[in-house]
């Protein structure tokens, strides 16, 4: 099932799992690319969208971007179907004093800034400053 891209109506549609198709292209499917987190994402009218945000919000709904945040269920970051996406309120205190002592443990053992950054749901920013010891 394809429909109008939420927001960008006059840009193309989107599958409920994520192709975007672009009307100036004669309907084909466009080409997606990975940012330094893992999450893919499109260009349109010359801003940088992730995908999960276009199928939630055309396909389930409208969320508070500065509340809330779209998650994958299943932790898949590929599967962008409307059925394994979710929101879920921004906590900006959600790590605790373990947490920050597991992810300097797994810092020092090797796990990169970006993965580990996707894996607690916070920023690279946040994580380098909790391994740094500025904060937590």
């Amino acid at each position: 099932m394809e429909k109008p891209i939420c927001y960008f109506e006059n840009y193309g549609t989107i599958t409920e799992d994520g192709k975007v198709r672009s009307y100036k292209r004669k309907g084909c499917f466009r080409k997606t690319c990975i940012d330094s987190l893992g999450q893919e994402g499109i260009t349109i009218n010359s801003k940088r969208v992730l995908i999960k945000h276009l199928v939630y919000t055309t396909f389930v709904g409208s969320y508070d971007a500065k509340r809330e945040c779209i998650y994958h269920i299943d932790g898949n970051m590929n599967n962008h179907h409307f059925s394994n996406l979710a929101v879920k309120p921004i906590d900006r205190f959600k790590l605790s004093q373990k947490v920050a002592e597991e992810i300097r443990k797994e810092r020092k053992a090797g796990a990169k800034l970006a993965s580990l950054a996707v894996k607690y749901q916070v920023s690279k920013a946040m994580i380098s400053k909790i391994v740094n010891g500025l904060c937590y």
